[in-house]
Formats: structure tokens, C-alpha cells, sequence
């Protein structure tokens, strides 16, 4: 077992059983490398964590547009790339057959972003149990701290972005974003797409959210960012918000910050979604894999706690 801090900040509990050691209190991420857990061993260890109980009892789940799910233990979504296994946790091959991402965001570049980031309720925990990583390396998760992205701000960018309101906007199609390499600045027309979902129906109008939140318990300020989501800040033309968004984000993902997580199979990734970004490698840098299988468990744990504005007092 390991794990891995980002962030001094205290936030998490330490946890019952086989996997006491791998949440000690200070970590926003921690992994667990014991062996093979079952399905409902990682629905023991989350449910631990805060999280809305009565939306997972109910099977209301926040990312139920991932498909299959163990049947089992439903709060975990089966995702992968180019699965051809006959059999998996009660999903049969056909089942198996959906869990295959209908496209890779990740091919060409980084996508930094936080899970949910355009919701007033991002989930607080995201994790991954990996089941068969890529087998020749490469498919790894890079990490970086969105409390130390703020801290390291300048006086007068810290001061601006408290201020500052994300207008989000959600094309129709996920996967129809093109990054720089680095995963800091959307490069594509997002208004023609924009464009093209509303002509198709599709609801673009979203919230707007804070750049900048606050923990409920220490009321340290991070930054709520997804690259590709953002489409501008409220006050603020387009370009000019996308400077400042890569302005933020270059210097905060910097190789000296960020952790890169290299999955073996049972590992088990559990972090702070609204004080973390993430982002997978960018699949180009590891193409001799690209053809083989990858399989995990995903699960944004469901909570009721809106985010809270750093601005607020």
C-alpha cells in the first residue's frame, strides 16, 4: 500500500479494515495497493466516506449515464477500452460490450478537469479500482492539487478570480472537444457546436458556479476547473477567459507539481474531487497499447453538500 499526499490540509478519516492505512488524515488522495478487492469491499470503503445515502440506496447516481454497472453493487460503473472478456462481476459479454467508451478525450491530449465540474454538486470523492490497466504501461492518471493552483496565484489574480463566476455550456457530443497538448486551452469552435446542439434541442444553458470554493471544514480556497467546460467567466469576453484559465492551469500542472498515478491491476484510487483535477496520459503517447484491454471500476460517490464561494465569508 502507498499513498500519496498533495495537499496538507486534513479532510479524510482513516478507514476500517483491510484498508485502514491507505486514508490517513492529511491525504486528498490515496491509493491502496492490497490485492484484489470485491465489488462490495469498494462499496464498504467509499460508503465510509461523506456521501448521499439516499441517493445511492435509491440507485439515483450522479454519473448514471455510465453503463453497466455491477450488478451487485450498482454504485460501480464497469468502463474500459476494448474489453473482450466473457464474464465480469454478473455482467455477462453483451453488458461488457457497453462498458467500451464510445470515444477517447484523451487521444491527442491532457484534459484536466474535476469531475462534474459544471453541477452545483460535484461529487466530493471520485475513485477508480483499476482491473486490467493497459498492459504495457502508460495509461496513467496524472493529479494536481486545485488548493495549491490558488496559493500559488499572484496577489492580484488571487483577488480576481475570488470574484469570478464559470458560465459553463455543454455541447451536444462529449467527446467533441478538441485541447492543446497540455490540456490548458480548448482549440476548437465551441460555438459552431454550441450552435449545432441548440438547432438539435440539446440544453447547453447551465448554472454558473464560483472559480473559486471553499472548504466547509478549513475554508481553504481551490479552484473548481474543467478546461473543456468553462466557456467563459461572467463580465469576461471569451479570449480573455480563456487566457486566464490557461494562465492558471499552466501554472498549475507544471511536471514539478503534479503525481503521476502508474496503475497495476487492484490498485484502488481514491481523492478529493473538489481540491484535485485529473487527467488520463494522452492515449498517443502510448499507442502500442491502444488496441488492448483496459478495464475499471468508476464511481463519483453522490452527495447532497453544494459547493460554497471562497468570496462568501
Amino acid at each position: 500500500m502507498m499513498m500519496n499526499q498533495l495537499s496538507s490540509a486534513p479532510r479524510t478519516r482513516s478507514l476500517p479494515g483491510c484498508v485502514h492505512p491507505c486514508l490517513p488524515v492529511g491525504s486528498r488522495t490515496a491509493h491502496c495497493r492490497a490485492g484484489y478487492l470485491d465489488p462490495g469491499t469498494q462499496e464498504r470503503v467509499l460508503r465510509y466516506l461523506p456521501h448521499d445515502a439516499k441517493a445511492i440506496d435509491e440507485r439515483r447516481f450522479c454519473n448514471a449515464y455510465f453503463q453497466p454497472r455491477v450488478p451487485s453493487n450498482p454504485m460501480l460503473a464497469v468502463r474500459g477500452h476494448n474489453v473482450s472478456l466473457k464474464e465480469h462481476e454478473g455482467l455477462d459479454e453483451e453488458a461488457l460490450k457497453k462498458c467500451t467508451l464510445g470515444g477517447n478525450p484523451f487521444d491527442e491530449s491532457r484534459l484536466w478537469h474535476m469531475d462534474m465540474s459544471d453541477t452545483p454538486m460535484p461529487c466530493e470523492v471520485s475513485a477508480m479500482y483499476m482491473v486490467q490497466p493497459a498492459p504495457d504501461g502508460g495509461d496513467d492518471t496524472l493529479f494536481t492539487s486545485t488548493e495549491k493552483m490558488f496559493e500559488d496565484l499572484d496577489d492580484a489574480t488571487k483577488q480576481k478570480a475570488l470574484h469570478l463566476k464559470t458560465v459553463n455550456r455543454k455541447a451536444s457530443e462529449i467527446f467533441g472537444f478538441h485541447m492543446n497538448w497540455e490540456g490548458t486551452r480548448r482549440l476548437d469552435d465551441f460555438e459552431a457546436k454550441l450552435e449545432a446542439a441548440t438547432e438539435k434541442g440539446v440544453k447547453i444553458e447551465l448554472p454558473p458556479n464560483p472559480f473559486v470554493i471553499k472548504d466547509p471544514d478549513n475554508a481553504k480556497p481551490a479552484i473548481l476547473i474543467s478546461a473543456q467546460r468553462i466557456h467563459h467567466f461572467e463580465g469576461m469576453s471569451r479570449p480573455d477567459s480563456l487566457d486566464l484559465l490557461e494562465k492558471v492551469l499552466t501554472q498549475g500542472t507544471s511536471d514539478d507539481i503534479i503525481y503521476k498515478h502508474e496503475w497495476q491491476p487492484n490498485d484502488f484510487a481514491i481523492w478529493a474531487n473538489r481540491r484535485l483535477i485529473h487527467t488520463a496520459s494522452p492515449a498517443k503517447g502510448f499507442s502500442h497499447s491502444k488496441d488492448k484491454m483496459r478495464m475499471y471500476h468508476l464511481v463519483f460517490l453522490d452527495t447532497n453538500k453544494p459547493i460554497l464561494s471562497a468570496a462568501d465569508s
